[in-house]
């Protein structure tokens, strides 16, 4: 990061539960990251209060959170001998963000991966709250369902999708530029013009993801 500044982000992963995950959120915006990483499947409810001294740590930082939210694949946790540890996706549930996102409207919180499958309600926790961006991370089955399920249920006649607020991720199991160009084929499946793509993938991504749905337009023609 420190290396690549113009090109790297630094994202600290905190847990909550964690008694000094306050001072340790500060020790990594001083070596100068920006943003932070929750997984709730790690066995921590995000909306429980006595995390909210930590939010509110966040907010006046100015850094955005970018959450798990999602069935996730992560089986087990590290454990000690004789302990069973499993990870919960209950907790990685979209409806998780919903009310903490209002208490802490100056934070930018990024449900990861769109929610899968819980796609219904990452898209109603970010239509109502302004502050919530929607991550399209993630390949096979955590994708390739959010046109089939969008269109399914009508669509912009059933919830608007702010693409301003819609943003590609490369936590995939493909290649970058397949992923790219297959999620510019589901943007535009449910909705999103050229413009709404680019604010999606963005400079040089866009552009890419652009050539790829191009190349797919002309295998459906042939």
């Amino acid at each position: 990061m420190q290396a690549h500044p113009d090109r790297l982000l630094g994202n600290a992963y905190l847990d909550p539960r964690d008694a000094s995950a306050r001072d340790t959120l500060h020790r990594f915006l001083d070596l100068g990251f920006r943003a932070v990483k929750l997984f709730p499947p790690a066995g921590f409810d995000p909306g429980h209060e006595q995390f909210f001294g930590l939010y509110e740590a966040i907010e006046a930082a100015g850094v955005p959170v970018l959450a798990h939210t999602r069935q996730t694949n992560i089986r087990a946790l590290p454990k000690r001998p004789g302990e069973r540890v499993a990870t919960d996706s209950r907790f990685g549930h979209p409806m998780n963000f919903d009310r903490i996102a209002r208490l802490f409207p100056g934070v930018t919180w990024v449900l990861a991966h769109m929610g899968y499958p819980h796609y219904v309600e990452a898209w109603s926790v970010a239509h109502a709250n302004p502050n919530v961006f929607l991550d399209i991370s993630g390949s096979g089955p955590w994708t390739d369902g959010i046109p089939l399920v969008y269109n399914a249920l009508g669509g912009q006649q059933f919830i608007l999708i702010d693409f301003a607020r819609v943003l590609w991720g490369s936590d995939n199991c493909l290649s970058q530029a397949e992923h790219m160009a297959r999620m510019a084929v589901y943007l535009r499946q449910i909705g999103a013009g050229s413009t709404d793509r680019t604010l999606v993938f963005g400079g040089e991504r866009a552009e890419a993801a652009e050539a790829g749905l191009r190349a797919a337009r002309g295998r459906e023609s042939g």
